[in-house]
Parts: structure tokens; C-alpha cells; sequence
């Protein structure tokens, strides 16, 4: 879907400069980490394969295996304008899940780190 010009945001991006109207496109850098995560929230539970992640994510890819045919729930946009649309703006929705992206990388990065210092 295209909506027109936008700015992307990198997830780093706290108050990006825009024309009026231009809408923010989320930034996905297709790190795979909110694939690996369902199971941190009951409304993935029909597509966590047991392991918190996706039964439709590669792990050789680091891609979803259906994309162009995934769930409502995974496609940024549409479920915005079809389920959320009265209940907040577009902007706050895409605001809200750049910080869980910033927050699953975040704690992705901490893990990693713990992990490098019990090696060492």
C-alpha cells in the first residue's frame, strides 16, 4: 500500500523534521526479532510454534515465508486503518511500535552481552 511520500524513521529517531501530511513509514530493519517474540504477548499465540517464534518465519532467511500473504496482526498498515483507526492515529500506532522495536532490540542486545561476558 502507498500511501504517498513519507519519511522513514531509523529506530533511533526521537523527533524526525517532515513536511505537513508526509506520513512516517515504519522503519523494519529485518532483524527478525519481533518473529522470535510472540510469546510475549496472547494475541500471537495462533502463530507462536511453541518457541516464541513464528510458525511462519525462516530462520535460514531471517524472512517471513508468507509475506506477501501474512496475517492482519503482522501487516503494520492495514491493521492500523482496519482495527485501530478509530481508537488512535496513525502516527501514535507507528510511534508505539517503534518503541517495541527499539525494546526488543534493546533487551536482544543485553542478552547477547550477557552472554559474552559468561564466555569470557
Amino acid at each position: 500500500m502507498n500511501h504517498g511520500q513519507g519519511i522513514v524513521l531509523n529506530c533511533t529517531t526521537e523527533n524526525p523534521q517532515r513536511q505537513p501530511g508526509a506520513l512516517i513509514v515504519f522503519p523494519c530493519t529485518k532483524c527478525g526479532l519481533c518473529c522470535k517474540n510472540l510469546d510475549k504477548s496472547s494475541v500471537y499465540s495462533y502463530l507462536n510454534r511453541g518457541d516464541g517464534t513464528c510458525v511462519n518465519f525462516d530462520s535460514e532467511s531471517n524472512l517471513c515465508k508468507i509475506y506477501e500473504d501474512r496475517p492482519l496482526i503482522c501487516r503494520i498498515d492495514a491493521y492500523h486503518e482496519q482495527i485501530l483507526s478509530a481508537s488512535m492515529s496513525r502516527d501514535e500506532y507507528i510511534a508505539a511500535n517503534i518503541q517495541s522495536c527499539k525494546d526488543i532490540q534493546a533487551a536482544e542486545e543485553l542478552s547477547i552481552s550477557l552472554i559474552n561476558q559468561e564466555g569470557s
